[in-house]
């Protein structure tokens, strides 16, 4: 299963005041500050909460969860016995490895509106090719500025949205505007990069394994 944003809650905090003066009047006040709420499922469907001070990105709700701690095994002198517990934390984050690059491998598709959106409560748009995005599940775009939820015509180039979604204001848009993932290559392949570091470590973990006694 892959990482599920739940929800993104924004909420204030409420003013506070330091000090007073001689005469019991306030001496300073400090404003509340917009935050943000998350609920989410990480990639084995654990429920994750996170709190933030601005809108996150998907990517800093990811790096926001806690990973399976590895260590890298020498497999000198140790035992199987010894070993099992790390294997079975090697095998989980292989698991989790892979459904995260299932998940990744999503984020950064790219096309154009074949159609302008000329209403902030359309919910069908029409994009120029499907091609790079998930063909089933809901999943976040963005367009311009605004981010939307696909939940229907996965695979097609005629698209459900929900609109505003994330925080985002409800915009009209041009059509040929960019229609993207909600992560960018470079983030994408980041994202990469560690989830293939979880699975060389896994196999270092099973290589211990075979040598130890």
């Amino acid at each position: 299963m892959s990482v599920q944003i739940i929800r993104i809650t924004p909420y204030q905090t409420p003013s506070a005041t330091i000090g007073t003066k001689s005469d019991g009047s306030d001496w300073q006040t400090v404003p509340g500050t917009t935050r943000y709420s998350v609920e989410a499922l990480d990639q084995l469907g654990r429920p994750h909460a996170a709190d933030f001070d601005h809108s996150p990105t998907s990517d800093e709700i990811i790096a926001s969860m806690p990973v399976v701690s590895v260590l890298q095994p020498t497999g000198v002198g140790l035992s199987k016995r010894q070993l099992e517990p790390y294997l079975r934390a090697c095998v989980e984050d292989w698991y989790m490895s892979r459904q995260f690059l299932a998940y990744v491998a999503t984020r950064a598709g790219a096309t154009t509106l074949a159609a302008a959106i000329t209403s902030t409560t359309a919910t069908s748009i029409s994009v120029a090719s499907a091609t790079g995005f998930p063909q089933s599940g809901v999943y976040p775009i963005v367009v311009d500025s605004e981010v939307m939820f696909v939940t229907g015509g996965q695979g097609t180039t005629t698209w459900t949205v929900t609109r505003g979604a994330n925080g985002s204001t409800a915009a009209t848009h041009l059509n040929g505007a960019a229609v993207t993932g909600d992560m960018t290559a470079q983030q994408v392949s980041d994202a990469v990069g560690f989830a293939t570091r979880l699975q060389e470590m896994a196999v270092a973990a099973f290589k211990a394994w075979d040598v130890a006694t």
